[in-house]
């Protein structure tokens, strides 16, 4: 088998008071995947172990990242702190398996803010935050014959949405003791359109505390 891996990642942080740090990461990858070889023509040197590769299994991974936070402490007392975020993610995986050759490819973007605030007294601290988040999956799949592609047999999006709120508060009398009490709330809302067989789309929403 074989890879190859190329990534890049920066961050910037600037601000005293109000602080500010930026986040970017991109990583792409190129993967093959072995064929299966008969061990005793290895073991005898009939064929090389490099005639494993196979070329036309394995695939590609596009990944990018992005985050902007923001964080202050208006006092002594009390901090804030919100981000935002962004991320991407391409997948192509083929698989050369006799007559089940096939290629899968996957497209996910998610989108998200957040923001948390923090009270500290004396031996009692209370928190809190929200969070907003959006996820868009498109997954196709096709039929393949050393990647060249073929008839589609799935290809379906798929869309979901999740708000979260959760509290939290802390005591610590003493050293040597913290007692916690916290309560989140999950909200998720998903919408799935399948353009090859419409009968399997639809919608759905739940909580969960």
């Amino acid at each position: 088998a074989f890879s190859e891996r190329t990534g890049l990642f920066a961050k910037h942080s600037f601000g005293d008071e109000h602080r500010f740090s930026v986040v970017a990461q991109i990583d792409t990858r190129r993967f093959g995947a072995p064929s299966y070889l008969p061990v005793a023509d290895v073991v005898a040197g009939r064929r090389a172990r490099t005639a494993a590769i196979n070329t036309s299994d394995g695939g590609d991974v596009e990944h990018a990242q992005a985050y902007l936070t923001y964080a202050s402490t208006l006092d002594d007392h009390l901090e804030i702190a919100a981000r935002v975020y962004a991320i991407s993610d391409e997948r192509s995986r083929y698989a050369d398996f006799g007559a089940g050759q096939s290629v899968t490819f996957t497209e996910g973007t998610t989108l998200g803010l957040a923001a948390d605030v923090e009270h500290q007294w004396s031996t009692f601290l209370l928190a809190g935050g929200v969070e907003l988040r959006f996820d868009d999956t498109k997954r196709r799949a096709q039929r393949s014959l050393r990647r060249v592609l073929g008839a589609v047999t799935s290809d379906r999006d798929a869309e979901a949405t999740q708000t979260s709120l959760y509290v939290e508060a802390q005591w610590a009398p003493v050293d040597s003791f913290k007692a916690t009490l916290g309560l989140r709330w999950d909200q998720f809302e998903t919408d799935v359109d399948n353009h090859f067989n419409t009968t399997a789309s639809g919608s759905g929403k739940g909580d969960h505390t």
